[in-house]
């Protein structure tokens, strides 16, 4: 027997062996007393295989590029990292089980490491080409918490973080136009969740569920499922539900390309550009007000919008983005009530996720991903 202990995080004894994820998921199941705090978090990413670590933009290449070391566990891969605490300046080990399923391409990382340590280690990798954290977007979030409360008469909703931004578009009895965030604690949760929406217009970033005799877990909207005691296979099949969720999103913004169509004529080729684009459909009604409020969003979250024109009347907003954290180009044109997304230039899913996940925090929580008409 070795021990796999994540150095003090993940307390179970693992025999060497080849491991799939499901083999890995029932030994976490049998030994759920020793899952305490047991986090499981997913990637999407765009590599269907690890490929090799002196390719920079390989899965393993970029964890390397983030000082992780890995070592071989089966199908899965042990993943060791350590960061600087910034108050201490003492060293602190971090470590993850990883899998990689490469046909739907995402990375499922298991941890006990605490969320500062998370942030820390594997958050950063959002900031690569081909990664993205897998967010749940706001609309999505609610429906999902609406389905685990409905299945079980006595769930609660135990705590909770929620907050506003002011700029979002969602109605707030008081003071809309202040910053809030609140963090609750008791047995009410669901109700007082629904009363500090209605009142203050906060949308919840993590929930507590305690589902009695069941589970109790926590589901937070960056893609993280955190288990705090009960079924644990419970908890694996609602994250399962998370992931189903956001890869239909993921198809959506996958559909849209760029691509040079050979045309022949009896003189000469021509190429002509054929772009497929994606659309976000907002349930708000977008002014002219809201239009540059949004371009100010945008550019605060690391998108630069050049070449703006807003029109009046039937409002229109057109403009170029860059993506500065992906690298990559496309054009925006909206009115009122749609935005169509057309790619340029080394667009990518991770940098149109990114882009739906600014709208949506930061202008429309209820807009949605669509291909548009």
């Amino acid at each position: 027997m070795i021990l796999v202990d994540l150095r003090g995080l993940l307390r179970l004894r693992i025999a060497p062996g080849n491991y799939t994820l499901q083999s890995f998921r029932d030994l976490l199941v049998k030994s759920a007393d020793a899952c305490e705090k047991l986090k499981v978090l997913y990637l999407l990413t765009s590599s269907r295989e690890w490929g090799e670590e002196d390719k920079p933009y390989s899965l393993q290449g970029m964890l390397r590029k983030h000082e992780f070391q890995l070592k071989k566990l089966g199908e899965l891969k042990e993943l060791a990292t350590a960061y600087e605490d910034p108050e201490t300046r003492q060293l602190v080990p971090v470590e993850y089980i990883a899998h990689l399923d490469g046909e739907r391409q995402i990375l499922t990382c298991f941890t006990q490491a605490t969320s500062e340590q998370i942030r820390y280690t594997i958050e950063p990798l959002s900031g690569e080409i081909g990664i993205y954290h897998l967010w749940i977007s706001p609309i999505e979030f609610d429906r999902m918490k609406n389905e685990i409360l409905s299945e079980h008469e006595y769930t609660k909703i135990k705590a909770f973080y929620a907050d506003r931004h002011p700029a979002v578009g969602f109605p707030a009895k008081f003071r809309a136009e202040f910053r809030r965030g609140f963090t609750y604690r008791g047995d009410d949760g669901k109700e007082t969740l629904e009363e500090l929406r209605y009142y203050y217009g906060v949308l919840p970033r993590y929930i507590d569920f305690s589902i009695p005799g069941v589970i109790d877990f926590r589901v937070h909207n960056r893609g993280v499922f955190h288990y705090i005691g009960g079924d644990l296979e419970r908890m694996f099949d609602y994250s399962e539900r998370a992931v189903d969720l956001m890869l239909q999103v993921r198809r959506i913004l996958e559909h849209s390309k760029l691509e040079i169509v050979p045309l022949l004529t009896e003189k000469k080729e021509l190429k002509i550009p054929h772009v497929v684009p994606w659309g976000i459909n907002f349930k708000r009604t977008m002014d002219v007000h809201d239009a540059e409020l949004l371009v100010e969003q945008l550019e605060s979250t690391k998108f630069s919008v050049y070449d703006t024109v807003i029109t009046e009347g039937s409002v229109r907003l057109d403009a170029t983005v860059l993506d500065e954290q992906k690298n990559s180009v496309f054009m925006i044109s909206s009115d009122e009530h749609q935005m169509v997304v057309s790619p340029r230039y080394q667009t990518t899913f991770d940098s149109f996720l990114r882009f739906y996940e600014t709208i949506a925090e930061n202008f429309d929580p209820d807009a949605t991903c669509v291909t548009p008409v």
